[in-house]
């Protein structure tokens, strides 16, 4: 199983990563704008508390499959365990299929149905994320994804990475045979700590944190 987390705030990373180890970072460009942060500095940021094999995945910005190459490449350049995030349509595939002669990986992102996910995989795509909550607004979410697993064998199952916003839908896609999932900080922590109350999530910190120290000194 293969666990993403959706942020931009090294100390979450770090508090998570403690638990789970997180194979990379998800984000949306949302996560960017709304509180104003500048990229290179952020991924620096990030970079710093992440291990190498750990990666940054990033929604390109631009509607052209050449200036999406373009992207990540300049991308990769600034931050090397950055990867871009192309849409799941056909300058997004035109990019995916070029990536892998530039050497230059892509993850495929916006996917709203089993077929665009079918187009990634013989293309032959690294990484599918599949957001269940935008699916939603327009279908079965739940159903696609399931739609989508079945396409894949059960190998490459790590490659199709459901990004939850609930508690509720990480449940689904594992039980659904996910074999990567993605949520936010306030998801992990009801997955670590159940239905805990917050006092009781920092009780349960402070008493790991305890715990890791006594270990330490016994070492």
């Amino acid at each position: 199983m293969k666990f993403y987390l959706q942020t931009l705030k090294p100390d979450e990373f770090m508090q998570v990563n403690q638990c789970v180890t997180l194979s990379g970072i998800y984000t949306e460009p949302i996560d960017f704008t709304q509180d104003e942060l500048d990229v290179n500095a952020t991924l620096a940021s990030l970079q710093e508390v992440m291990s190498e094999d750990q990666l940054i995945y990033l929604f390109g910005l631009n509607d052209t499959f050449r200036h999406l190459l373009e992207e990540a490449k300049r991308l990769q350049s600034v931050c090397s365990q950055a990867r871009l995030i192309v849409p799941a349509n056909e300058q997004g595939f035109m990019a995916v299929k070029a990536s892998k002669r530039m050497g230059v990986p892509v993850a495929v992102g916006a996917i709203f149905q089993s077929e665009q996910a079918a187009i990634a995989l013989q293309d032959q795509a690294p990484l599918l994320f599949v957001n269940l909550e935008k699916i939603g607004r327009y279908t079965d979410s739940m159903q696609v994804l399931k739609d989508i697993l079945a396409l894949v064998d059960e190998d490459q199952k790590e490659n199709v990475v459901a990004v939850c916003s609930s508690l509720e839908q990480v449940r689904f896609a594992m039980r659904a045979q996910a074999k990567a999932v993605c949520a936010n900080f306030r998801v992990y922590a009801q997955m670590m700590y159940g239905s805990a109350v917050q006092s009781d999530l920092s009780i349960a910190r402070e008493e790991w944190l305890l715990t890791y120290a006594r270990h330490d000194v016994v070492e």
